[in-house]
């Protein structure tokens, strides 16, 4: 069995219906190349998802999905999305002291052999990240699979992480670090679980991000929930960091840096933060309602995005520079 790769499978992507998979279809592209690349595809959704969608279980066992149940956030987020700490905690329960991976259900992942065997020796000492590639159209990402070396013809997503692997048996260590709103599906739980596995001490390690390819599409997420899930969840690691003395030199750091918003400018140079700013407006266009919050976000990214991608966009170095693999 290959290494679980977590990932919320809906039951219609693209428009394609899960149940009426064609072997050409978007969705069974992907899983294909998970499979390919060493991954036993596992599908995270809640029971209401199921109970909404009959026969989509099935269909997922028969495409060789393994499926796990979690639960969703609390009242007032989506029924239909997995919450951030139950899929943790179950995901820890069925693959006890092994390594896992969370990535999005539209992320075409092809590992090169290095990768995959970082991937398979992976400890509790290390967890990998990715960010993505987007590509514009199928017929793109077709194209770009078949080059020997698509590197030179792609440009890393650069705002948020796609994908993210370390040891199971490290859950209950991060568990208090994570604030129960945070929610598979919509914003900050991609930076915060990065946040605190190297707030536990672990070192990062970032992949390639030509191996991680996304069809393009607009955004889906609501204003709402980076507002809410943003100031809960930063607020929550701020104040767990707070609470242990024993985390790490660079969780210290980025909690001086939310606490004391006037040491911003020690992240970034005034300059340098109206320009991470305009860059995610650009992004995620709508209104600035929150301009400290995107400051903290913008931080938090310095913290977790790849070192070289840190520089192209004009963000000071957040947290310690890490190799890329």
């Amino acid at each position: 069995m290959g290494i679980p790769l977590l990932a919320s499978i809906p039951p219609q992507i693209r428009g394609e219906p899960f149940n009426n998979q064609a072997q050409d279809s978007f969705q069974a592209r992907i899983l294909a190349s998970w499979f390919a690349a060493g991954f036993q595809p596992v599908s995270i959704n809640t029971r209401q998802e199921f109970d909404a969608n009959p026969g989509f279980e099935e269909a997922l066992e028969n495409a060789g999905v393994s499926v796990l149940s979690v639960e969703p956030s609390k009242e007032g987020f989506p029924d239909y999305l997995p919450n951030l700490l139950s899929l943790l905690g179950a995901a820890c329960q069925r693959f006890p002291d092994q390594p896992i991976a969370i990535t999005n259900a539209d992320i075409h992942i092809s590992l090169t052999e290095a990768s995959q065997r970082i991937l398979h020796q992976l400890d509790t000492n290390l967890f990998l990240l990715a960010h993505r590639c987007d590509v514009s159209s199928m017929s793109e990402l077709v194209a770009i699979t078949d080059l020997p070396d698509p590197r030179q013809a792609l440009v890393p997503y650069n705002s948020g992480i796609d994908f993210i692997a370390f040891h199971s048996s490290l859950v209950p260590r991060v568990h208090l670090l994570l604030s129960s709103e945070l929610t598979i599906g919509l914003p900050w739980w991609d930076l915060i679980l990065p946040l605190a596995l190297q707030a536990i001490g672990l070192k990062r390690l970032h992949l390639d991000a030509s191996q991680f390819l996304h069809l393009n599409h607009t955004e889906r997420w609501s204003w709402e929930f980076f507002d809410r899930i943003g100031r809960s969840s930063t607020q929550h690691l701020s104040d767990a960091i707070q609470a242990n003395p024993r985390v790490s030199e660079l969780a210290l750091s980025w909690f001086v840096s939310y606490r004391q918003m006037t040491a911003l400018r020690f992240a970034l140079g005034p300059k340098d933060l109206i320009r991470r700013l305009l860059f995610r407006h650009h992004r995620f266009p709508g209104p600035i309602a929150r301009p400290t919050l995107f400051a903290v976000a913008a931080i938090s990214e310095s913290f977790v995005m790849n070192p070289l991608l840190l520089r192209q966009v004009g963000c000071g170095a957040g947290g310690p520079k890490s190799p890329s693999a």
